[in-house]
């Protein structure tokens, strides 16, 4: 009876790779026929068995020694098999067993659940009874001995690799939910497609200019302006290569936030205070209600960074003689700190994805006023990892809103607030 548990423990294993094979085998070795189904049941009628045999040999015995020691035995294997239990649930691969005749013989609960089925429900039907399965059913027909690998759409709309392993007559479906790589690969997909979508431009651009600036017929006063432009695009190039690197820190988590006591009030007003001139030059007015009265936890270059991209959004987006208010508010069980303007507005269709790297809602203006196309989604992951909430709210032709909800987490444990000058 351990001989088959510890092949089937050995194929859980075996989907984790080389690293994994022991602990599957040594999670298998103790592990019965009918353990993969029905653990529960298997457990009660081994046991009524057991107790029946007990009894004969008590009988035969004429005393009660070996009956202690074998209800002792069956306690101590009821205790393993429940404690395996428990842990293979916990594990990410499942594991379904099928014969010759490709019939589900055996699933493990992980397996049920990234299926979506009861493991009760399907044991004895054909694979292709299961949702889903039409890949791995056509993979195990063209079986030649070797393993094979599919990929399946799980229950709940995620990926899922299938290993197919001979076993016996039949084989052994290693399922292993695979939707985080799955998207982290279509992210870096998309990352490296906008990136040289954005670089695309100012390279050109680059080119046109210094081309231009070769030419002898121009005059001085022209080539050095072409030389000044050119200059400016190489600028904007590398801002978007160091907001990059900020965003990929960020998303890596090898940037964590440096908890300290933060007035906020005090940290809006500086800000307010260092911009004022940058939102004159612009004729815009800027206008700072830090009202909030709280000193949270919080890291203060996080916050400085997250509300600097908010204004520098703002500003670019309101025309001069508009009005752009930063304020600062205590709210329930949260600080709400508000950057508002009167700019143009963000269309309804515009608005869900303000946050997304290089999304601009007006590309045209944005490149010409040297946006990259990441500071909100800087603030977004910023706000993240502060445990904060960063949300836009927006009527077009009127303005936008974007707001930072700050949790009220208490400051009295760290030490005494510093100075937050940006």
């Amino acid at each position: 009876m351990p001989l088959v548990g510890a092949v089937v423990g050995g194929l859980v294993g075996i989907g984790f790779g080389e690293s994994g094979l022991a602990i599957g085998m040594l999670l298998g070795a103790a592990l019965p026929t009918g353990y993969l189904v029905k653990v529960s049941q298997d457990q009660e009628a081994a046991l009524l068995e057991a107790s029946q045999v007990s009894r004969r040999l008590e009988r035969i015995t004429g005393g009660a020694g070996d009956l202690d020691n074998l209800e002792a035995d069956l306690l101590e294997l009821r205790a393993q098999v429940q404690a395996q239990a428990g842990l293979l649930s916990q594990l990410d691969l499942g594991v379904v067993l099928v014969d010759g005749r490709r019939r589900i013989t055996a699933i493990t609960p992980r397996a049920a659940a990234l299926l979506g089925v009861l493991p009760t429900a399907v044991l004895g039907l054909p694979l292709l009874a299961v949702s889903g399965m039409l890949p791995a059913e056509g993979a195990l027909a063209l079986a030649d001995g070797t393993e094979r690998q599919v990929e399946l759409e799980a229950a709940d709309g995620g990926q899922l690799t299938v290993r197919l392993i001979p076993y016996g007559q039949g084989a052994a479906l290693v399922l292993r939910d695979v939707t985080e790589l799955y998207q982290l690969k279509q992210a870096g997909q998309e990352l490296v497609a906008n990136l040289s979508h954005e670089l695309r431009t100012p390279l050109t651009a680059i080119g046109g200019y210094l081309e231009t600036a070769l030419d002898d017929s121009i005059s001085p006063e022209e080539r050095q302006r072409f030389l000044e432009v050119a200059m400016r695009e190489v600028g904007r190039m590398g801002d978007m290569v160091d907001s990059m690197l900020d965003l990929a820190s960020l998303e890596g988590k090898r940037r964590p936030p440096r908890l300290a006591p933060v007035d906020i009030d005090q940290l809006v007003q500086e800000i307010a205070e260092s911009l004022a001139p940058l939102f004159a030059s612009r004729q815009i007015t800027l206008i700072c209600r830090a009202e909030s009265g709280q000193t949270l936890a919080s890291d203060p270059s996080f916050l400085q960074e997250i509300l600097l991209n908010c204004l520098d959004n703002a500003q670019k987006y309101t025309a001069p003689g508009g009005t752009v208010t930063l304020g600062a508010r205590a709210a329930d069980q949260e600080v709400v700190v508000t950057v508002e303007d009167t700019g143009r507005g963000i269309a309804a269709e515009d608005l869900p994805h303000i946050f997304d790297r290089f999304y601009r809602v007006d590309r045209a203006r944005s490149r010409a006023s040297g946006g990259t196309g990441l500071g909100l989604a800087i603030a977004h992951h910023l706000a993240e990892a502060v445990g904060a909430h960063l949300e836009a709210k927006s009527v077009s032709g009127v303005g936008t809103t974007l707001s930072l909800h700050l949790p009220q987490a208490a400051a009295e444990s760290l030490e005494s607030p510093a100075g937050h000058g940006p």
